[in-house]
């Protein structure tokens, strides 16, 4: 493709400007990046920069290896720059081909600041440097070993100390970004916060850029949280005009940075307790998690839906918000829809996350609903909730299922569904709006594409997802069991499938103690089943255990010194030497084989056996140093292998006296099971007599009983009266608790009125002055209508001027069409005189190839000839202006007949065009004058030359 050509040109003049950066491949490589820039302009950047076309990545490369090049041509730069910003415009950062490059970019760049750091003024290529560094280190964390880091923030530092440089609000972005994320960072800034660049920065908060506040406000928080300077500013004063300010960031600023960075210092103050009580009292008020969800009704860019409802799910996270928050979503439709709605997104793309989060904060709503079920019985809510699941849970595309975001998405709609049957009323509703087979269908997907992929696979993220959704899957079946017959039967079907085994023994041998609970509840359920596989279950999860231990072994070995490593030689020398000549040898050491333990004597006793061996099958080693050296490794080999067989017997030592333990625990139960037996055969005997007595008790107490009714209606009547007194001192109570409760209302409403009544009267001032200039604006506005209506009669006068011409246009467009008709019987004529013409024009020629010898004979015969020759000459000239003059009206002539024909076809072409064939012919007859002019000045050339 002609991108591709484009990308891999770009790599070739890179190179050649790498091997040779003169100006002629500097130019080259200008020109390559140009046409390229163009290109994406065009074209979608993500169709030519993906994780598919490796030439993509190694071109983005190579241009940062120029850029951190002492490369001094500031054009050259500025395109890469160029280039960069169109890439990082079109292609998320947070995508799988910007995650891989990012790296290198971010480090490519920050050393090019590093070395333009020392030049006094700014120039236009490191401002487009700071713009780039500002998109990419937001999404992701700069390494601690990214190289001259410290200088770089020193840098950044210098430039926010000065409050009117031109570069200054990016740099504080920049600032933020790496602060927000790095400790290291974090520290070196804190030990530069002077007092005059605390004032400094506090400067900016005085400023009109929101995106300036809202960088500073990130610095400050991660810098110098809990410090004097942290404690001022989010006092019981400031804190709720901060959040106002950022809630306003997230809901209202076009510019995207500034958004999310609002969004994340907002969840980042959220998780301090005085300031999420501040803003619980605020967001009781103005119902801020409506107003949010509300924004998402419009068509909001994914990456700030997804930051929306970050910010909800942070919501959640306090319990009083959390509750309204309840109430107030599910009881509103039209929010409750437009969640759901949400939750629709198609899940292809890997940065469009705002399905993900909205099904999370859809999580946090059931487990509060799930908690107070008795408040949120209304079944609206739960139908669409219901039947939105059911939509998506439905496999319409295999190869959509099998992106990890799809099956995350999948997995939290399946725990939402386990959170809705902890309770009896919504697990009702569940299994009638919820089908079965839906979930085998998921299953069954998981299981045949996962199935190979749980231990093998590099790819462990979305086999952990595969696991979990088989685990949420069968817990779910084992909780609709007794309400839907199909689910018990899809239950025990799978768990009978020899496939489920991997995914069993993987959550039993994981450190997650809710997959080892869930595991462990479906291998009792399914314990009793015929064909359920328990050894190959327990053969899986020793093999887990065994490639567990193997690779704990290799971590071990992989940090032993050198000296306890072998070389080659030695290696080499091992496998040389026969070891099994001495089959007592080779028996002592192969103690895994031995039934029994090894003792401590018997260790002394084969290491020196193997010590005197090992001297006398090497009787020349005291005289060679490199067997003497072979023989030292072998020594340290087999010193450590004893070692590591008698940790392994003490292990089977320790794992004998506890079988020996469980057993006599076990003859010690059974014992008391039979004391048990023996001691309830009595008291069965002791029951007998007791029911006898208690029979004739019965009798006795059967009379008192009597008695004691009628005393009890007394008492009843009397209870009444008591009953119906204590009602009403409840209800004296309960109105006393409402009127407490109305009083603490109605104070905060009055506290909240006096705040509103001080803003209102500012704003009443404003709006004064604002009257004031309205007024003078209408004053002008006056003026300027009066202007403009003498205008307008001016222009009304034009147009009947033009009205006017038009009629005369018309007049001479009826002309034109009969002088059309007249040319056209005249290009027939012409069309006959052009023949004749070119018969003539090669007779002329044959007569100026003629007359160019004479003229050259002439030449020679000046002195005699000079009258003939200048008579000549004139003839000559007056020929050829004459053969040209004949042809430019030929040409003329064909192309005013192609323009009659075209004219005679086009009846209804308007009048601008005819102007435009005017103009046309105009260009042409200038254009013949100045070939004329031309003709007439290379004969007066020639005359001149003569002479």
């Amino acid at each position: 493709m002609d991108y591709l050509n484009s990308v891999n040109l770009v790599v070739l003049a890179t190179s050649a400007y790498s091997s040779n950066p003169v100006e002629s491949t500097s130019s080259q490589f200008i020109g390559q990046l140009e046409v390229l820039i163009g290109i994406l302009k065009v074209k979608d950047a993500g169709h030519i920069f993906n994780v598919k076309n490796k030439i993509s990545s190694q071109c983005l490369v190579g241009l940062m290896d120029v850029v951190v090049g002492h490369n001094t041509d500031s054009h050259l730069i500025s395109k890469i720059f160029q280039l960069l910003d169109t890439c990082t415009t079109s292609i998320p950062v947070t995508s799988k081909f910007m995650s891989q490059v990012v790296g290198h970019v971010n480090e490519a760049l920050i050393s090019y600041v590093v070395q333009h750091a020392s030049s006094t003024v700014l120039s236009n290529t490191l401002i487009q440097c700071f713009q780039l560094l500002e998109k990419l280190t937001y999404p992701k964390k700069l390494p601690d070993s990214v190289i001259n880091l410290d200088k770089f923030t020193d840098f950044l530092l210098l430039q926010v100390d000065d409050v009117e440089s031109e570069c200054a609000g990016t740099c504080l972005g920049i600032l933020s970004n790496i602060v927000s994320k790095s400790m290291t960072v974090q520290a070196q800034v804190k030990g530069n916060m002077e007092t005059a660049r605390v004032r400094s920065l506090m400067s900016y908060l005085k400023q009109s850029s929101v995106a300036n506040k809202v960088s500073v406000l990130t610095i400050i928080t991660h810098v110098c949280w809990g410090d004097d300077l942290t404690k001022k500013l989010y006092n019981l004063k400031n804190v709720t005009q901060t959040l106002k300010l950022l809630l306003s960031c997230i809901t209202n600023v076009d510019h995207v940075l500034t958004q999310h960075r609002a969004a994340d210092l907002f969840v980042e103050l959220l998780k301090h307790r005085d300031i999420s009580q501040q803003f619980a009292i605020y967001e009781s008020d103005q119902n801020c998690s409506s107003r949010l969800i509300m924004l998402l009704r419009h068509n909001t860019l994914p990456a700030a839906a997804t930051k929306v409802l970050k910010v909800l799910v942070a919501f959640c996270r306090i319990s009083i918000i959390r509750r309204n928050m309840c109430n107030r979503i599910l009881q509103n439709e039209e929010v409750w829809l437009i969640l759901l709605k949400c939750t629709c997104q198609p899940t292809n793309d890997e940065t469009n996350l705002s399905s993900i989060s909205s099904v999370d904060l859809i999580s946090e709503l059931c487990e509060e609903v799930v908690d107070y079920s008795a408040e949120f019985s209304d079944p609206d809510w739960l139908t669409s909730l219901l039947s939105t699941i059911a939509q998506q849970l439905k496999i319409a595309d295999s190869s959509e299922l099998m992106s990890p975001i799809a099956a995350l998405k999948g997995l939290k709609w399946i725990k939402i569904l386990n959170c809705l049957c902890n309770d009896d009323y919504f697990k009702s509703a569940v299994a009638s709006a919820f089908s079965i087979s839906s979930l085998t269908n998921i299953i069954e997907h998981h299981l045949t594409h996962n199935l190979t992929n749980i231990f093998e696979s590099n790819q462990l993220d979305s086999d952990e997802v595969g696991v979990d959704v088989i685990l949420n899957s069968l817990q779910l079946a084992l909780s609709l069991k007794d309400v839907i017959p199909d689910a018990e039967t899809m239950l025990y079907t799978f768990l009978q499938d020899s496939r489920i085994v991997p995914f069993l023994a993987h959550a039993l041998t994981s450190s997650g103690r809710w997959r080892i609970q869930t595991a462990i509840r479906l291998i009792q359920e399914a314990l009793p089943l015929p064909d359920y596989p328990d050894v190959h279950l327990a053969e899986k999860i020793a093999q887990i255990n065994e490639r567990k231990m193997h690779k704990s072994s290799l971590d071990a070995t992989s940090y032993l010194p050198p000296s306890k490593m072998l070389s080659d030689k030695s290696v080499s020398s091992l496998k040389q030497m026969d070891f099994h000549q001495n089959g007592d040898f080779h028996d002592k050491l192969n103690v895994t084989s031995c039934p029994r333990l090894i003792s401590n004597g018997e260790e002394k006793d084969d290491i020196q056996s193997l010590i005197s061996k090992v001297q006398t099958d090497g009787g020349a080693v005291s005289s060679d140093p490199k067997s003497a050296s072979t023989v030292a490794d072998v020594m340290e080999i087999y010193e450590n292998k004893i070692s590591s067989l008698i940790t392994k017997g003490s292990h089977l030592q320790d794992l004998l006296e506890a079988k020996a333990l469980a057993l006599s625990q076990a003859d010690r139960l059974i014992n008391q099971h039979r004391r048990q037996q023996a001691r309830s055969e009595a008291d069965a005997v002791k029951l007998a007599e007791m029911l006898r007595d208690s029979e004739a008790k019965y009798e006795t107490l059967l009379g008192n009983v009597r008695s004691v009714e009628t005393d009890r209606l007394a008492m009843e009547q009397e209870l009444q009266t008591v009953v119906e007194e204590n009602c009403n001192l409840q209800n004296v109570a309960d109105q006393y608790n409402k009127m407490q409760f109305a009083f603490q209302d109605k104070t905060h409403k009055i506290e909240v009125l006096e705040r509103n009544l001080k803003t209102s009267r500012q704003e009443y001032d404003t709006l004064k002055e604002l009257h004031e200039m309205i007024q003078k604006h209408n004053e002008k506005m006056k003026e300027q209508q009066s202007q403009s209506s003498t205008r307008i009669e001016e222009m009304e006068e034009e147009r009947m001027r033009l009205l006017k011409r038009i009629s005369e246009l018309e007049i001479s467009i009826s002309d034109l069409t009969q002088l059309i008709e007249e040319q056209d019987k005249a290009a027939k004529t012409l069309m006959q005189e052009k023949a004749e013409q070119e018969v003539a024009n090669k007779n002329l020629k044959l007569q100026v190839g003629k007359r160019d010898e004479n003229i050259k004979e002439l030449k020679i015969k000046v002195s005699s000839q000079e009258q003939r020759r200048q008579q000549m000459e004139h003839q000559v000239k007056d020929k050829n202006s004459e053969i040209k003059k004949l042809h430019h009206k030929i040409d003329s002539l064909g192309e005013k007949v192609e323009t009659l024909s075209l004219q005679r076809i086009d009846d209804e072409q308007t009048l601008s065009d005819r102007d435009n064939e005017i103009n046309k012919l105009k260009r042409k007859l200038e254009k013949q004058a100045q070939t004329l002019l031309m003709i007439t000045e290379l004969s007066n050339n020639i005359q001149s030359s003569q002479t």
